[in-house]
């Protein structure tokens, strides 16, 4: 279970689709990011693609390995995508980790995104 939900998510980030998001996640879900930025709720999480479509309007992500676990499941993907500020195609590695709520839902209650902090301050700065 905790794998289907992990490749849900990512196919969700692929198709751009918000709204399939939703059901996945906890109504308190948080996202994480390794430069202390934290997005809080579905909404945070709405705010976060929107920047995200905003900076790599076409990225694509490959899950290229999935551990997990009853509790959380752990995705090392590869990202591709081209950035309106920077003329090449942007392409990166990182990892997902997803935990899941403790009330046997199988949602994501957290999600922490492990990037190159570097890469991401050049898209956003």
């Amino acid at each position: 279970m905790s794998e289907e939900l992990a490749i849900k998510v990512i196919e969700a980030i692929n198709d751009r689709d918000r709204d399939l998001i939703e059901p996945l996640t906890t109504e308190d879900v948080q996202l994480r990011l390794p430069i202390g930025e934290v997005y809080y709720g579905r909404a945070g999480i709405r705010g976060f693609f929107d920047q995200l479509e905003k900076m790599l309007p076409d990225l694509t992500l490959a899950a290229r390995k999935v551990y997990t676990c009853e509790h959380f499941a752990i995705v090392e993907y590869e990202a591709a995508g081209h950035s309106p500020k920077l003329a090449p195609k942007e392409e990166s590695m990182g990892v997902l980790i997803l935990e899941l709520d403790g009330n046997g839902r199988k949602k994501v209650a957290r999600a922490q995104l492990y990037l190159d902090t570097a890469h991401w301050q050049t898209l956003t700065g």
